[in-house]
């Protein structure tokens, strides 16, 4: 019986992590495409600060947008870039901008 509850929870910890990664992914997909649909060049550096605009206009907010960050960031679709300002910006990789076109 004990085994048969541990099991239990052991499963429905894995369809807990299972749904958070898709649905991080999907975020993501959600997040690139609407930088994608805003910015003129991806190839160009793009402020943190727009980024997190781009995620409040689509609704994308707390930890739906920290883990679609955390799965782009994983993924490697986009680096730091250095600007000379003080405020933070990221370049899209290839790969980021694959997925924002996608």
């Amino acid at each position: 019986m004990l085994r048969r509850q541990q099991s239990q929870v052991q499963l429905k910890s894995y369809d807990r992590q299972m749904t958070t990664s898709q649905n991080a992914l999907a975020n993501a997909m959600l997040l690139f495409k609407a930088l994608a649909a805003r910015e003129a060049n991806l190839d160009e550096p793009i402020p943190n600060s727009r980024i997190t605009d781009v995620a409040v206009r689509i609704g994308l907010l707390g930890d739906e947008f920290d883990s679609a960050l955390d799965f782009a960031a994983d993924e490697g679709w986009f680096e730091d870039a250095e600007v000379s300002d003080s405020a933070s910006w990221v370049s899209l990789t290839p790969t980021g901008v694959a997925a924002a076109k996608s």
